[in-house]
């Protein structure tokens, strides 16, 4: 997937930003692009620890437009440690709420070197009726370089669910190695 996000961080803690990736969908043939706005804000609870709390919606493109939904997010952070939950009354569009928990790791091992971890847990929540199966585990392991201004990331990603969790194409696979460039300015 092609992907670009452009954030703006405050100094006051405010940021906002947009994320654009082609995707892939199991209702459409054909490549379409989502589009995720943000807009939150970070604050110190104490000394070494931030509070987050946000907004993003995400919007796809072409018949996939009943796809799109919108979350609210609160989470925290100390170090090289954060934790978030996500709640979306209208998770993908299948009206049905969801709760998404995820904890993030970034260790340093040296000034241009750092380990990556993640692991996210979705939840359905109930809207009248029974829960779907809908449960998802998803993890990441890697490992980022900084060099000349750039950030490489390489990383194992996986889920338990491919299938049912996402309306994604089927052929995906639960496990991939990903490679990231990001560029701060």
């Amino acid at each position: 997937a092609a992907q670009l996000t452009v954030t703006y961080d405050a100094p006051a803690g405010g940021y906002a930003g947009v994320f654009a990736s082609t995707v892939e969908f199991a209702a459409s043939s054909s490549t379409t692009v989502q589009i995720v706005g943000f807009l939150g804000t970070a604050m110190p609870i104490t000394s070494g620890v931030h509070a987050d709390v946000g907004i993003n919606y995400a919007a796809f493109g072409g018949a996939l437009r009943d796809y799109n939904y919108g979350e609210v997010y609160v989470g925290a952070s100390s170090g090289e440690y954060s934790a978030r939950v996500h709640y979306s009354p209208d998770y993908f569009g299948v009206s049905e709420g969801s709760l998404y928990s995820a904890f993030d790791v970034t260790h340093a091992m040296s000034d241009r070197v750092a380990l990556l971890g993640h692991v996210g847990l979705l939840l359905p929540v109930k809207h009248g009726g029974a829960a779907s199966a809908r449960r998802l585990l998803d993890g990441r392991a890697g490992v980022g370089f900084d060099f000349a201004g750039f950030n490489l990331q390489i990383a194992w990603v996986t889920t338990n669910a491919v299938r049912g969790s996402y309306p994604i194409d089927n052929r995906q696979r639960a496990d991939t190695f990903a490679i990231s460039v990001l560029r701060p300015f």
